[in-house]
């Protein structure tokens, strides 16, 4: 029962992930990188520690991408300011 509840989930994480990603246009958004997080911590309770390493990753690698993108362009936009 339980192995099938985690199949389940693993199933419906990846179509959030599926939908995510195409919606967002890719994987360039922070709701897909939270669709990466839900599939590793699924992964986890069967034992799939190198698929939850895996997706654990992509989410870390994407939100760390953006958060950079983010900073970079607030301290331009800082920059800016600081010039007018």
């Amino acid at each position: 029962m339980k192995r099938r509840l985690l199949s389940t989930r693993n199933v419906e994480h990846q179509k959030a992930l599926y939908i995510q990603t195409r919606i967002r246009g890719g994987d360039s958004h922070l709701y897909v990188a939270a669709s990466y997080n839900g599939l590793g911590i699924v992964c986890q309770s069967p034992g799939k520690y190198e698929e939850a390493l895996e997706n654990h990753q992509k989410d870390l690698d994407t939100t760390v991408r953006l958060v950079g993108e983010a900073l970079e362009m607030h301290t331009k936009s800082l920059d800016i300011k600081t010039r007018i």
